[in-house]
Formats: C-alpha cells, sequence, structure tokens
C-alpha cells in the first residue's frame, strides 16, 4: 500500500512496503511462509530467500508482557523508546495483540522518520518473537512522537503482511560501515554519520551530505539500492539520510523488512529532481 500526499512546505509518502519496492523473494522452504500478522488467509511478503532466522529471548520471558520488555531493553535505547501492550482497535477482525509506542523525537520530518524506524525495528522482533512462542501475532501499531517541549505528535503505525523468521545479513558493524562508506565514496557522498542498530539482526542508518543536492536527489534510488540492496535487501531494515552542504536533511526513508514498513520524504528544494517521486 503506498499513500502519497503534499502538503505545502513538504513532499512525504508513507508506505507498507510491496513487491513494488523491493522485490520479493519465494522461501527456498516447502509450504507456506508463516504471516507474522497472523492472518494465514493472506500470503505473506518475503524478502529474504532463506527463513532461518529466530530472535533470542531469555527464557525467564514467558507472557507477552516480559517479551516485550526483554526486546524493548534490548534494544539500547534507554527513555528514547517505550512500548507497551494494548488493544487491538475494534474494527480488526484479526485476533491478536497491538502494540504502543512513545517515541523521542525533535519534531522534524527526518526526526519523525527515524524515530518511527527503531520502534519499527523493535516491532518486527517482538512480533517474531511471539509467533515463535505459539503466541498471539502483532496485528498493528500506534506511535506517539515525544517532543523536547513536552507536546506529542502521532506517528504512522501500523504491521504488513510479512513472512517470519526471514534471514538477513549478520555482518559484523565493522564490515558494515566499511562497505557503506565506500558505496557513498563512489556516490560522491560524504558520510557524516554510520550507525548499526541490534534490534534483532544489523540494521544501518546512514546521513551523508552533499555539495550538490539536485544530482544526489536524482540519484538517491541507484544509491539506496546500492548501499542497502534490492532483491533481496541485505539488511532487515535501513535509516537513509541525505543533507545539503548546510546540514539541512533533503531526502529521509527508512525500511523495516520485518514490519513490511517504511517513509519517505523529499524536501520541496530538490523534488523535481528526486528519483523517489519519479521513479
Amino acid at each position: 500500500m503506498r499513500v502519497l500526499w503534499q502538503p505545502r512546505f513538504v513532499v512525504i509518502a508513507v508506505l507498507f512496503l510491496a513487491a513494488t519496492t523491493f522485490g520479493v523473494v519465494r522461501a527456498s522452504g516447502g509450504g507456506s511462509p508463516t504471516n507474522l500478522r497472523g492472518d494465514q488467509s493472506v500470503t505473506p511478503v518475503t524478502y529474504s530467500s532463506t527463513d532461518t532466522w529466530t530472535p533470542t529471548v531469555p527464557s525467564s520471558a514467558s507472557t507477552p508482557a516480559a517479551i516485550v520488555s526483554a526486546i524493548s531493553n534490548a534494544a539500547g535505547l534507554g527513555t528514547a523508546l517505550r512500548v507497551s501492550l494494548t488493544d487491538p482497535a475494534a474494527q480488526d477482525t484479526t485476533q491478536g495483540s497491538s502494540l504502543n509506542f512513545d517515541v523521542a523525537t525533535d519534531g522534524s520530518v527526518a526526526g519523525n522518520i527515524h524515530a518511527a524506524w527503531e520502534a519499527d525495528l523493535v516491532q518486527g522482533v517482538i512480533a517474531e518473537a511471539f509467533v515463535a512462542r505459539g503466541m498471539q501475532p502483532v496485528i498493528t501499531s500506534t506511535m506517539t512522537g515525544d517532543l523536547p517541549n513536552g507536546q506529542t505528535v502521532t506517528l504512522q503505525g501500523g504491521m504488513g503482511d510479512v513472512a517470519a523468521r526471514q534471514s538477513f545479513s549478520s555482518d559484523s558493524d565493522a564490515a558494515i560501515q566499511q562497505r557503506l562508506d565506500a558505496v557513498l565514496t563512489q556516490a560522491n557522498l560524504t558520510p557524516v554519520s554510520i550507525t548499526v542498530m541490534h534490534v534483532g539482526q544489523p540494521a544501518p542508518a546512514v546521513v551523508a551530505r552533499t555539495n550538490d543536492p539536485s544530482s544526489a536527489a536524482a540519484a538517491a534510488s541507484t544509491t539506496m539500492r546500492a548501499l542497502f540492496g534490492a532483491n533481496p535487501p541485505l539488511y532487515e531494515g535501513y535509516y537513509f539520510e541525505i543533507e545539503n552542504a548546510a546540514g539541512a536533511p533533503i531526502i529521509a526513508e527508512s525500511a523495516s523488512f520485518r514490519t513490511g514498513s517504511g517513509r519517505s520524504w523529499v524536501d520541496p528544494s530538490v523534488a523535481a529532481s528526486s528519483s523517489l517521486i519519479h521513479g
């Protein structure tokens, strides 16, 4: 599902990733893959060619609430992310659990996308753990962004129809950072930061700077595929941001392949040349 709208000052897309975004790869094992969202009447999207991964959760975490706590604590985000189980909305017909996230954000579009991405990664691993333990699946989520001034904003949550147990890269942080740095250099982008999240398997967050915003925006789709793979994607998720020479974001995009969700934003100053908008 892709929803695109254009407010006065920004162009932003919020999407649930599907075959049109990243190629679907059929699992090598026999039978139909398990749908993390629990609706087995829907064939889930499979991004990885292998389905051998399960999350590491302490055996003492024997209830859904304990699993949520163990995984969110292991993410190492502290008070920047809080998560709890809630009841799904009345209109949800699939049986399962809902997660409610509170995430710290500066309120900028890029800041909101990054904060929601971190929640997506945590949600995906919780969903994997619930299915692995035979518990009711995660069918949806809600997200609240907590601003520095004490106010809040509503962020986009949800859960896609995604196959369970998908295995992505388990490379070391050093190997991932070295590879991504080389791709950025080839794309004429200057690395600002490369960090790797470890909620499940590695998920890199890349911020890079350009002196030529229009050219960087035109090449963004190609650059992201070189950074993160395409069919299949290399990592269980990614965050990518390009800044102009003054350090202001012009592009921000995230993906989470265990929840089938992602967000994409392009600043109006480069919208006319952006490959994220014009293919």
